[in-house]
Formats: C-alpha cells, sequence, structure tokens
C-alpha cells in the first residue's frame, strides 16, 4: 500500500482514500479528495510533507501523510 508519505519530492500520486474523517474533511476543503492528482513538491526534513494540488500549495504533517493512500 502506497502513501503519500511514500512519495519523493516531484513526484505525483492519485489519492485512493483517505483513512482518517478528519483528515479526509479538512482536505475536501481543499478540493482534494478520491481520484484528485497531487504533487508532492518538497519533503522538509524531519517537518511536513508540501503537496501541490492545481496552484495551491498544503503542508501536511508525515503522520497523517500516512492516512492519504495512493493508487
Amino acid at each position: 500500500m502506497k502513501t503519500l508519505e511514500d512519495l519523493k519530492a516531484k513526484q505525483k500520486g492519485i489519492v485512493k482514500e483517505v483513512k482518517d474523517k478528519e483528515l479526509s474533511n479538512h482536505l475536501i476543503r481543499f478540493g482534494i479528495g478520491k481520484g484528485s492528482k497531487i504533487t508532492c513538491n518538497e519533503k522538509i526534513p524531519l517537518g511536513p510533507i508540501i503537496i501541490k494540488f492545481n496552484l495551491q500549495e498544503i503542508a501536511i504533517a508525515r503522520n497523517l501523510a500516512k492516512m492519504v493512500v495512493l493508487k
């Protein structure tokens, strides 16, 4: 099972599911849901993962990134 945390910088993925309901609700507010194409823009050492979706960048904590399953 591949998660958002597994992506390297500049890699792309498609959201398959979000295992945490609260995180899912937050991502939906940004327009990110099942089937969304996202890019791992940057992985901050010992910090969050920066994803890019459309024209916005969003920082996601690594422990939450493990809950975003990708295709």
